[in-house]
């Protein structure tokens, strides 16, 4: 659930001989947004020829979850051939899988942290298991904002957005681009029930809980394309938040508010009910349109600025009484007060896990009083955190299935942070590591409560 960033290549990408500052002098970490771009290795040029598989034809994949709205994209969908799965080298020789989309001519958008340590990049547009029908393409360069990998993961995940530019524009110009256009909206228009939003991409794992009979459970890198639908997200400056469970792959993909298709953010991970993704916003698409225009195989499309309209009745009447609320409308007011709730305590603790996970843990850290006083003051505040999300009680019965489960795997992270406060104490760092072991084991009581989570009643989005 909570994963470490792929840092690998960080250095490099600040390295001198490697890298250049496509826009806005040097690109340090002064200005965050200035767009840094490096080759890639390219085995060839040229646009692989497609391939044929069965497996693409007979396997069902990811089962839908009742949380999420999980709806296969069928290759027929003219949308499929927009998405694409990226085969990633790293510099350590490791090979991962991401999620992107063809967001324009000659280049994929997806997140920094999936080509920043990348020493190869495959393109595959509309993969569906071992079918490729549209070929395949190395990516020539790759460009992310100079902030990116500075400072603690809290710090930069808000640069989490890249480009993979692709040699030139044979591949896209088979596939066409993404049916909608990159929009940056206001982050108030993301707290309204009325603005749906899903995820386009590959997801990946699926656990027993999760699977289909038909399917077996599904390679770490997925390898069909998914929709995962929300009807309720939450955005700030930086961040939208939809309700909807995260998976490994989804790293890049897009995600688009459903009536027009428009791309308002790129997945950048899992937290733990909710996925979050960096927005398309002001800064972001900045630092998209410069680094694109600095490769001339390379053409975005944003749509218009978004503006919200005020009503005049609420702009003339803001301290007008509330009406009593009864019958259905009590009924949803309570489910969206706990969703709204909710993913708010998510957030901040799942933010504190995330702190504590990606921590280097080694003998010095215990026997720096600084570096140590700091660590236990981390472990008690993802405490109070996780007391906080298992204090919600529920709005109504369908939500008791789910806290149940959750109070379980709440239970496994307490008993984790708990037995790692104590090792800090005594300086056992074997202790401290088997408590860490023990947290990412709790994930499977968290994976479980997703499978449980019904999030807001459809008739309560209407």
């Amino acid at each position: 659930m909570w994963r470490k960033l792929v840092a690998g290549g960080l250095a490099v990408l600040s390295g001198v001989s490697m890298a250049w500052a496509v826009a806005g002098g040097s690109g340090t970490a002064h200005e965050p947004w200035t767009a840094t771009g490096r080759a890639l290795a390219m085995p060839t040029a040229a646009v692989l020829p497609p391939v044929d598989g069965a497996e693409g034809r007979l396997v069902e994949g990811l089962a839908d979850l009742p949380s999420a709205g999980r709806i296969r994209v069928p290759p027929s969908d003219p949308v499929h051939r927009t998405l694409a799965w990226l085969e990633i080298v790293t510099q350590d020789n490791e090979t991962v899988s991401c999620s992107g989309s063809i967001a324009g001519d000659g280049v994929v958008l997806t997140s920094a942290h999936c080509i920043s340590g990348a020493k190869r990049v495959r393109v595959v547009p509309g993969k569906d298991g071992a079918s490729e029908p549209w070929g395949s393409q190395y990516g020539a360069s790759v460009s992310v904002p100079s902030g990116w990998g500075f400072g603690l993961p809290a710090d930069y995940a808000q640069y989490d957005i890249g480009l993979v530019i692709l040699p030139d524009r044979l591949l896209t110009n088979k596939t066409g681009t993404f049916p909608g256009l990159l929009s940056a909206m206001p982050a108030g228009a993301f707290r309204s029930n009325a603005t749906e939003v899903a995820a386009l991409g590959f997801p990946g794992e699926c656990v027993e809980s999760s699977c289909s009979n038909e399917a077996p459970v599904t390679a770490l890198s997925g390898k069909f394309a998914w929709a995962l639908h929300a009807g309720f997200a939450r955005a700030g400056e930086s961040f939208i938040y939809p309700d909807f469970p995260g998976s490994p792959g989804m790293s890049g993909a897009p995600i688009i508010r459903e009536r027009d298709m428009a791309i308002v953010g790129v997945v950048d991970s899992a937290l733990f009910i909710t996925t979050r993704g960096v927005r398309i916003n002001a800064d972001s698409q900045e630092f998209l349109q410069t680094a694109c225009d600095s490769f001339p195989v390379c053409s975005i499309a944003f749509a218009n600025p978004w503006f919200r309209l005020a009503l005049p009745g609420i702009a003339g009447d803001t301290h007008a009484t509330p009406p009593m609320l009864t019958g259905q409308a009590l009924y949803c007011a309570k489910e969206v007060a706990f969703v709204e709730a909710f993913t708010e305590k998510e957030i901040k603790f799942a933010h504190s896990m995330r702190g504590l996970l990606e921590t280097d843990i080694d003998p010095a850290m215990l026997l720096d009083p600084n570096l140590k006083a700091l660590f236990v003051q981390q472990v008690g505040a993802a405490v109070g955190d996780a007391l906080e999300v298992k204090a919600l009680e529920s709005p109504d019965a369908r939500f008791d299935p789910f806290h149940s489960s959750l109070d379980a795997g709440i239970d496994d992270i307490l008993a984790g942070l708990v037995a790692m406060n104590d090792a800090i104490a005594t300086g056992n760092l074997v202790s401290m590591l088997a408590a860490i072991q023990a947290l990412g084991e709790a994930n499977l009581h968290i994976m479980a409560a997703q499978g449980q989570y019904p999030s807001i009643d459809p008739v309560c989005q209407k």
